[in-house]
């Protein structure tokens, strides 16, 4: 008979699956299959080449994920409109689904009066591309990850993540190169939140000079992310 062998995604979800099933949990690595980024380097070069998209003029800050509770959009959403931020010329952009029940209404109730907010719904793979590449900074509020490709994807070019301090973020941040701009938060501390959003506008950062930058370094930690999936899929199977 075939062995079967388990393997996850984090050591956050191996530990989370391994506790409710009251089932003793290894300490290492051999069974963790890190994922790689969802953005592909194409869609990047192509997306480089165009200059504005869907109208946006200003700086964003961005989020990138299905419109669940579970995303803690509301708490992004009340930090941005407590934060100085938009009046500084920042927008905060929402890229995903927007859902026809009761989250996603309350959602948009939020978000109707405040023209610094932009709901973009779907977006396909090369206006996703487009939305990471010129974001100043990427925001993930989430309660509860398994992983976080979009937080991978964000980190991958450099982009500064500010990202709730879940044990799989944690480990995102040691996947790649960009200690600097990975901002772990506690959800409880609210105004530490607010604190890193006034704070961006101190960075002084011209995305556009960023680009090249930002594709380099997408090369340099794609390469590396995909080289360690494939050595832990031989590991897992030998």
């Amino acid at each position: 008979a075939m062995q079967t062998r388990n393997c996850f995604i984090s050591k956050a979800s191996r530990d989370k699956i391994c506790l409710l099933l009251d089932q003793p949990c290894l300490n290492d690595a051999k069974n963790i299959i890190y994922p790689i980024p969802s953005l592909n380097i194409n869609k990047l070069n192509l997306a480089s080449r165009v200059k504005n998209l869907r109208g946006l003029s200003k700086k964003y800050i961005l989020f990138n994920s299905s419109v669940v509770p579970r995303k803690n959009l509301h708490f992004l959403i009340n930090i941005f409109q407590s934060s100085e931020i938009a009046s500084k010329g920042f927008d905060l952009c929402v890229a995903g689904k927007i859902h026809d029940d009761e989250y996603g209404d309350s959602i948009k109730s939020m978000c109707k009066d405040d023209l610094n907010i932009k709901l973009l719904d779907y977006v396909d793979e090369t206006e996703k591309a487009w939305l990471f590449l010129n974001a100043y900074a990427f925001a993930s509020p989430s309660c509860v990850e398994g992983f976080g490709i979009p937080v991978l994807d964000a980190a991958s070019l450099g982009v500064r993540v500010l990202a709730s301090d879940l044990p799989s973020h944690k480990e995102i941040a040691t996947l790649v190169n960009t200690p600097d701009d990975f901002r772990l938060l506690d959800l409880s501390n609210i105004d530490s939140w607010i604190d890193e959003f006034n704070q961006l506008n101190s960075l002084n950062l011209c995305v556009e000079e960023e680009i090249e930058n930002r594709l380099s370094m997408f090369k340099e930690n794609f390469k590396n992310l995909k080289y360690d999936f494939e050595r832990s899929i031989i590991n897992l199977i030998n």
